[in-house]
């Protein structure tokens, strides 16, 4: 499953709000992107789960494909959870990749399947989201 295949998934079951931040009812020009329209904090969600700012991404995988379903997967655990019918996007859903040196280089070197794999390549998924009942100024969905 692609990227772009688990967020048409995941999509399809929400109705999509294009607003993003906060309005300051103050300055309506400025808004606070950390929160959704609704006022509530936006979450972070990895294929690994939730991530708080500034740790480490939770998990990696092997491939794109594996990446994309693990995240599909936190991300149905997510939304049932919260039982919303809006979805806000803060930060659509990306590719993240890394690459990690083995730890064991000499054993890989002598092992002639693992020689050329000495840097492994992992991928995530990493997008920042809310799911929730209530539409833009906090007002609840119909």
């Amino acid at each position: 499953m692609t990227l772009a295949e688990a967020v048409a998934a995941f999509e399809k079951d929400f109705a999509v709000s294009d607003e993003a931040g906060l309005v300051d009812d103050k300055l309506p020009e400025r808004r606070d992107m950390s929160r959704a329209p609704t006022g509530e904090p936006y979450v972070v969600m990895t294929s690994g789960g939730p991530k708080a700012e500034g740790d480490r991404m939770p998990a990696w995988f092997a491939t794109e494909d594996l990446a994309a379903e693990a995240w599909l997967t936190q991300m149905w655990r997510y939304s049932d959870g919260r039982g919303g019918k809006v979805l806000f996007w803060r930060e659509r859903p990306e590719l993240a990749q890394g690459e990690f040196v083995a730890i064991d280089q000499a054993g890989m070197m002598n092992d002639p399947r693992t020689r050329a794999d000495i840097t492994l390549r992992l991928f995530a998924v990493y997008s920042r989201l809310l799911v929730s009942n209530a539409q833009e100024s906090g007002k609840a969905a119909a």
